[in-house]
């Protein structure tokens, strides 16, 4: 029995992965004697494997069981995942299971059947997101990887099956859309974002490197309180403020489209706290190229 096992989400969640991009920063970590960059994690640590596969880049990255898992690894990646050429950050552990490597093996393995994914195993969970446009053989793999999976750990997954014809823009809209979760929040007559917003702000760096044919309008808006010509200043300075922590965590600082309106497009009453709270706002859109 697998508990917590769910049924794929929402098609825009997952869009997040269907031309996704590794983003990280690089540091020099060094190398082990087979020429993988070193993990700085102890081999007393929890145990930890994960594996990201985005726009055909492959990184897996923890604790393997010994230079044969590591070998057994090499193989499933020059067999299914071809002219990729994959980053290892590999550490040999000491305090892991039986199962750890047939557990991570056949994970690399179903990963393959995806066109993107990430995935993280730990000594009690499996967890996979992705998308597939080849349902046969992910579910056959996702059973294989279920046989060897022991009894106290779960697989979570939410990797969803795609048409490989897809409009690309339709997706893209509507990824956009479910990224933006809570309202962004400012300090009181103030630009600086607070950091309760930052979690929304992540997931719209993940949808705008995914879908990089469009640009990002982002508007500012104020309650009627005071004067107009202030409201539209403090509008516009916080809707920069924004994209420059947008552009601070990679995006093109050209994809942006930046406005300050001030109180002219009130969605509330503006006579009520309540309502001058939902006027001050900022609003995204993600403007896709004519065709």
């Amino acid at each position: 029995m697998f508990a917590n096992e769910h049924r794929p989400k929402i098609l825009a969640l997952a869009l997040l992965l269907t031309v996704g991009l590794i983003v990280s920063e690089s540091i020099d970590q060094g190398t082990d004697s087979s020429g993988n960059i070193a993990s700085d994690a102890s081999a007393l640590d929890a145990a930890q494997f994960s594996i990201e596969f985005h726009r055909g880049e492959l990184l897996l990255s923890g604790f393997t069981a010994s230079a044969r898992h590591e070998q057994a690894l090499a193989g499933i990646i020059a067999k299914e995942f071809g002219a990729s050429e994959p980053t290892l950050r590999y550490r040999q552990g000491v305090l892991l299971s039986d199962n750890w490597e047939p557990v991570t093996t056949q994970l690399l393995s179903a990963i393959a059947a995806t066109q993107s994914a990430s995935a993280i195993v730990t000594e009690h969970a499996i967890t996979i997101r992705g998308v597939s446009s080849m349902p046969e053989s992910w579910f056959e793999r996702l059973n294989a990887l279920r046989s060897v999976v022991p009894e106290q750990m779960t697989i979570e997954h939410d990797v969803v099956i795609v048409n490989a014809v897809s409009s690309l823009s339709a997706l893209c809209e509507r990824a956009f859309a479910q990224s933006l979760g809570s309202a962004i929040d400012f300090r009181q007559s103030s630009v600086e974002i607070r950091t309760s917003s930052y979690e929304t702000l992540d997931r719209i760096v993940e949808v705008a490197n995914d879908c990089r044919a469009g640009a990002i309008a982002i508007r500012g808006h104020s309650d009627a309180t005071g004067d107009e010509a202030w409201n539209r200043q403090l509008s516009r300075a916080r809707a920069q403020a924004v994209a420059d922590h947008l552009i601070a965590r990679g995006i093109e600082a050209s994809r942006f489209v930046v406005a300050g309106l001030g109180s002219s497009e009130p969605v509330a009453d503006n006579s009520t706290a309540a309502g001058r709270g939902l006027n001050r706002r900022i609003e995204f859109e993600l403007l896709q190229p004519s065709l």
